[in-house]
């Protein structure tokens, strides 16, 4: 049994919105998404570009594609990091939406009030 890659967990902040890709034309080739971002930790200085393949990586694309804006935080655990002139790539084995930042909570709130405000005048 193959012993499985070591992962690391990182934060990641989206510098573009995910986009599907495919690891190739063949009739075996996998889909998944690419994610491109910067992690927040420091812990890799630099660009980040992710490929997650697989059914749950388009679930999750599907499912969330409105949040997954540039800006918006996700938490990734990676394997098979490569570095290319400060640009790092690796792997993603799982990824989940981060809490947002309550700089994001606030902007929010004043929308919603703006909105309401607007409806009741």
């Amino acid at each position: 049994m193959p012993t499985p890659a070591p992962t690391i967990k990182v934060r990641v902040y989206l510098m573009s919105k995910p986009n599907e890709c495919t690891t190739g034309a063949s009739l075996d080739a996998v889909r998944g998404i690419s994610l491109s971002g910067r992690d927040t930790s420091g812990l890799l200085v630099g660009d980040f570009g992710g490929q997650w393949l697989g059914p749950q990586a388009l679930d999750f694309l599907k499912t969330h594609r409105e949040e997954l804006v540039p800006g918006r935080c996700v938490d990734l655990e990676i394997t098979h990091i490569k570095s290319l002139n400060s640009k790092h790539f690796a792997q993603v084995q799982a990824c989940e939406l981060a809490p947002k930042a309550p700089s994001w909570i606030k902007h929010e709130e004043k929308l919603s009030q703006t909105t309401t405000e607007k409806q009741t005048s």
